[in-house]
């Protein structure tokens, strides 16, 4: 459902440089289950602490997804180098980022990140983590809501909203 959405978002907007897979993203290729609220296209995740919350509510449907990396669709040569990335994974950030470690060294893309977590105290820890794996890789981070630079001193000020990173 969710990629039929983005599909359409895509045609909608007249993307003709948006690449769109049906798989989700992680740090290496496999397999995850995926559960969502039937009513609610875009509200599921695999995220564990996601997960728990959808997997006994009513009216869900879970679906076995195939995951790869940023990095083995470039290498695979099924898409182009990118200039830039966007991730909104409800709370998986780090695996992403960590999955796309050869494509920013061949690339350097600017980043795109969705900060998410389950509970102010998830939230904080994976701004951290996130926002100091970045800076590990050399980005710079720019919190779109607050219009601050994130640090890996500041990053809780990160712990939800938008980060731009170059």
């Amino acid at each position: 459902i969710n990629y039929q959405y983005i599909l359409r978002n895509v045609a909608l907007n007249g993307f003709s440089n948006v690449v769109v897979h049906n798989v989700g993203v992680s740090e290496r290729p496999g397999e995850l289950e995926f559960a969502y609220p039937s009513d609610r296209r875009a509200w599921g995740s695999a995220h564990p602490d996601h997960f728990d919350l959808y997997r006994e509510a009513p009216g869900v449907e879970r679906i076995t997804l195939p995951v790869t990396s940023i990095d083995a669709q470039l290498q695979s040569g099924e898409n182009p180098a990118p200039d830039f990335v966007k991730i909104d994974v409800e709370g998986l950030e780090l695996a992403v980022l960590k999955g796309m470690v050869e494509t920013i060294a061949q690339c350097k893309p600017a980043i795109f990140v969705e900060l998410h977590g389950w509970g102010l105290e998830a939230k904080e820890a994976n701004s951290r983590c996130v926002v100091e794996w970045l800076d590990a890789q050399g980005y710079k981070a720019h919190h779109v809501e607050s219009d601050r630079r994130i640090t890996p001193d500041n990053a809780a000020q990160a712990f939800e909203g938008h980060l731009y990173c170059v």
